[in-house]
């Protein structure tokens, strides 16, 4: 298990395997997938002395790795703690929002019943007898 290891200890990865813990490779080579922290589509190459990531892909080498980060110093960790810290704050601009639409919401509201109001003042029953009548047409 991850919890038992501690920095320094030597760690084997085979094919197929996740990489559990930030470190340096002491011995083989192989084609990772860290498309799920970099982005990137192609598997990169680590060799002699390459860094991995806890959390990749080993696809098709044996890996033997010298543990270098665990817990909260691990890149996952501090992918995770960033990400929660964003979640909690709000920027200024989300917090403007916010406060504009408590008021534009209600304005759009009173300003589109007010405008019913008018039209159907303004144009009588003669412009609703005109409208609805090609609709029965067309409805029949």
């Amino acid at each position: 298990m991850t919890k038992d290891v501690l920095v320094g200890e030597i760690v084997e990865v085979r094919p197929g395997e996740r990489i559990p813990l930030d470190g340096v490779v002491l011995n083989g080579g192989a084609s990772v997938d860290e498309a799920s922290f970099t982005g990137e589509s192609t598997p990169s190459n680590k060799e002699i002395g390459s860094t991995v990531i806890g959390g990749t892909l080993n696809l098709d080498g044996a890996l033997q790795i010298k543990v270098s980060k665990i817990g909260q110093d691990s890149f996952l960790s501090q992918i995770v703690s960033l990400m929660s810290r964003i979640a909690e704050k709000k920027p200024p601009v989300e917090l403007l929002a916010d406060k504009l639409m408590n008021y534009f919401g209600p304005v759009v509201f009173i300003t589109a019943t007010i405008a019913f109001i008018i039209w159907g003042l303004v144009t009588g029953k003669t412009c609703f007898i005109n409208t609805c009548t090609p609709i029965q047409y067309y409805t029949i």
